[in-house]
């Protein structure tokens, strides 16, 4: 296992990331991949897994491993 700490960028770091997403020429026009309706469909099929309460339990404990000492219940 192993652990990662990423801290946010500092004022200068964080100006340059603003002024590369800022950038006019490199615009990007989304585009749909999917309907609406396909989005509803695959949520009723995660809707209809089984997940035991032991691997839901496993996930909150995974989730709360992520979050700072202080701040766990």
């Amino acid at each position: 296992m192993m652990k990662v700490i990423v801290t946010y960028p500092n004022r200068t770091d964080e100006r340059a990331i603003s002024g590369f997403h800022g950038d006019d020429r490199s615009h990007v026009v989304p585009r749909a991949v999917v309907s609406a309706a396909q989005i509803l469909e695959a949520r009723h099929v995660v809707n209809t897994l089984y997940v035991d309460d032991k691997i839901r339990d496993y996930i909150v404990d995974l989730v709360l491993a992520t979050r700072p000492r202080s701040r766990r219940p």
